[in-house]
């Protein structure tokens, strides 16, 4: 089942995590959230989802450590 909330193994994902803003990379880790607890309370997994996961997580963990947020296409350095 394909749901709007998830993204599913099948379901494309950019390919570029850096280019996007913070509140769509905000969304992509919700949909990979949500796909994740439907695969494990079905009782099975797919390491697709876990491997974007981590994708999408090292990503967030680059800009909250750098500093560095994204709004509205521009780039700026917190202070």
């Amino acid at each position: 089942m394909n749901s709007k909330f998830r993204l599913t193994p099948g379901t494309p994902m950019p390919e570029d995590l850096e280019a996007l803003e913070d509140e769509a990379l905000h969304v992509v880790h919700s949909r990979l959230r949500r796909q994740m607890d439907a695969e494990y309370s079905n009782g099975w997994f797919s390491w697709e989802t876990e491997v974007r996961l981590d994708e999408v997580k090292a990503e967030l963990d680059r800009r909250e450590n750098g500093g560095l947020f994204r709004s509205a296409g521009v780039r700026y350095q917190a202070s």
